[in-house]
């Protein structure tokens, strides 16, 4: 046990203060609710949409890869200039965007509105991430840094194994919409309302 305790200090999260345990919560529950659609995604685009074959999937990607490249820079600097109340809403819009893009899936049905949500996508994340390591990087406890980054992506990959695992029993018994609709409302849960919710941790006055 001490051996466990010594090379995998998971235990180092009780200690962690209320402002990297707020945006571990956060940011694990949002990825395990992303990670409900992430298999059969794929899928789900070539099915929903008429004539959409695997090229298109691959420029789609590509244009989410573009939006992130070319946004990604602006938005970085743009947070490091400020305090933690614009990164902090910048976080909360960024999964906001998310979220409601995860929606939207279900009314696509041509390949052109395909490519304009993957890109939108793309800029949402580069609003997201930023603005999220703007924030965490800020609270870690000093010391700790390493650990509290390594346990939060432990606790996210935790995460998706269970959430990997139970999309596809959720496809079959209750259909693809549903599952869309449930990563929406997870999403929206821990990247809108538990931030929001304990906002004063991040924003002083």
């Amino acid at each position: 046990m001490y051996l466990i305790r010594r090379f995998f200090p998971i235990h180092r999260f009780n200690y962690s203060n209320k402002a990297i345990k707020i945006l571990t919560i956060s940011d694990t529950i949002f990825y395990s609710g992303m990670a409900l659609t992430e298999v059969i995604f794929s899928i789900f685009i070539l099915a929903q949409i008429k004539g959409a074959t695997v090229v298109n999937l691959g420029i789609a990607n590509s244009l989410f890869m573009t939006g992130v490249f070319s946004t990604e820079p602006f938005f970085s600097k743009f947070f490091d200039i400020h305090g933690e109340k614009i990164p902090f809403y910048g976080f909360i819009i960024g999964n906001l965007m998310k979220s409601v893009f995860r929606m939207l899936f279900i009314f696509i049905n041509s390949i052109g509105m395909y490519y304009i949500v993957f890109f939108l996508l793309g800029i949402s994340h580069s609003i997201e991430f930023p603005s999220f390591a703007k924030l965490f990087s800020k609270h870690l406890d000093r010391g700790f840094e390493s650990s509290e980054w390594g346990i939060k992506d432990v606790l996210v990959s935790l995460g998706n194994i269970i959430t990997l695992f139970l999309s596809g029993y959720i496809i079959v018994i209750f259909g693809y919409k549903v599952l869309f609709v449930l990563s929406s409302l997870v999403m929206l849960i821990a990247g809108v309302l538990i931030p929001w919710v304990y906002k004063k941790e991040f924003i002083q006055n």
